[in-house]
């Protein structure tokens, strides 16, 4: 398939779900270099060189991409307190939060620690490392992005993107 692209592209196949991080366990042992991990439904225009170069600057066994997500609530938020009397109003407050954008880069020494033929995530695979007391990174991304898992947010990227 990549041949198209000029890429060599190899698959592994799962023979169950495995989930985001375990089907790593399949890859070659033999890797020497970090590699990218991205998820399928996710389309981006992140700079992979800059994404690179800050993993292995940070030399961290694995890095994440967070993207700053942004929601506003259209009314106003009331605390109350525990008889019921208003302690505070907040007009339409938005919260920003990092969140996963499903590409990371990942140093081929983590390989070894991801549990084999078990369903395994990459956020319980970050959490992992963090308490084996492995260096583990985040690079924000302020490219464009978009998650197309939904159908609605799938027809948005093929009218704001020049791909189809």
């Amino acid at each position: 398939m990549g041949k198209k692209f000029g890429v060599s592209i190899n698959y592994v196949n799962e023979s169950k779900r495995l989930g985001t991080a375990g089907a790593l366990s399949l890859l070659p042992k033999n890797l020497t270099s970090p590699f990218f991990v991205i998820n399928a439904d996710v389309l981006s225009t992140v700079d992979y060189d800059a994404l690179l170069e800050a993993h292995f600057n940070s030399k961290s066994i694995s890095t994440m991409c967070v993207k700053t997500y942004s929601h506003e609530i259209p009314f106003g938020v009331i605390e109350c307190g525990s008889a019921g009397e208003i302690v505070d109003i907040k007009e339409k407050p938005s919260y920003s939060y990092n969140i996963n954008a499903g590409i990371y880069v990942i140093d081929p020494s983590a390989i070894k620690f991801i549990p084999v033929d078990t369903f395994y995530d990459m956020p319980q695979m970050f959490l992992d490392f963090k308490k084996q007391g492995n260096d583990i990174n985040s690079f924000t991304i302020d490219d464009y992005w978009i998650d197309i898992g939904k159908p609605q947010d799938y027809e948005l990227a093929k009218n704001s993107l020049d791909i189809y």
